[in-house]
């Protein structure tokens, strides 16, 4: 798929109406890790890492790997979104995705557990 908006399947064309929970309810859109590594332990990864956390994980991963020292682009300031969509996500939004991605909470739990288990170790 060509990833320019003027592609009428691109998905900010497809999806412009939709609301956030429109788009979570949809099957495809739910536990996405959790489909993504079916039949797969956390613990047969070599590497996993965190969005909250890249920064950190891929310096981790660089000694892991040995790599010479890499620059990490800043992360995107996206102030100006939280500030004008902040009365958008509500408790009851909240509650419905954490319904849709329940598979994927429990993931995004259990690895965590690990990555402090891992640094206790």
């Amino acid at each position: 798929m060509k990833r320019i908006e003027n592609n009428p399947q691109h998905p900010s064309r497809c999806f412009k109406d939709y609301s956030i929970i429109d788009f979570a309810s949809r099957t495809s859109q739910q536990n996405v890790m959790s489909k993504y590594i079916n039949g797969i332990t956390l613990k047969e990864l070599f590497f996993f890492g965190f969005q909250e956390t890249f920064s950190q994980d891929i310096q981790e991963l660089r000694k892991i790997l040995n790599w010479k020292d890499i620059i990490i682009p800043n992360k995107l300031n996206n102030s100006t979104y939280k500030a004008k969509n902040r009365y958008l996500i509500t408790n009851e939004v909240i509650k419905q995705l954490e319904k849709f991605n329940s598979e994927d909470i429990k993931l995004y739990n259990k690895a965590l557990e690990l990555k402090n288990k891992k640094k206790y170790d």
